[in-house]
C-alpha cells in the first residue's frame, strides 16, 4: 500500500524532475513524499514526486529562432 504526504515547498539544490514540467535545478518546487514497501533492506522506504510552484509552471522554450 502506497500513501502521500502533503505538498511542500523545498529548494531545489540538485535537478529534479517533475512530472508534467520537466526539471528544476536551483528554483524553488514543491514536494511531497510517497510511502510504501521497499523491497530490499537497501532501499528507501519512500520516494518524493515533485512539481513547480504555482508562479513557475509555464513551459521554458529553449528554442532560438530569428
Amino acid at each position: 500500500m502506497t500513501s502521500t504526504g502533503p505538498w511542500h515547498r523545498w529548494f531545489a539544490w540538485r535537478p529534479v524532475r517533475t512530472e508534467q514540467h520537466g526539471w528544476r535545478w536551483l528554483r524553488t518546487v514543491e514536494r511531497r513524499q510517497l510511502t510504501g514497501p521497499t523491497f530490499s533492506p537497501m532501499d528507501s522506504p519512500y520516494l518524493w514526486k515533485y512539481r513547480p510552484t504555482p508562479n513557475d509552471r509555464k513551459e521554458v522554450n529553449n528554442d532560438h529562432q530569428t
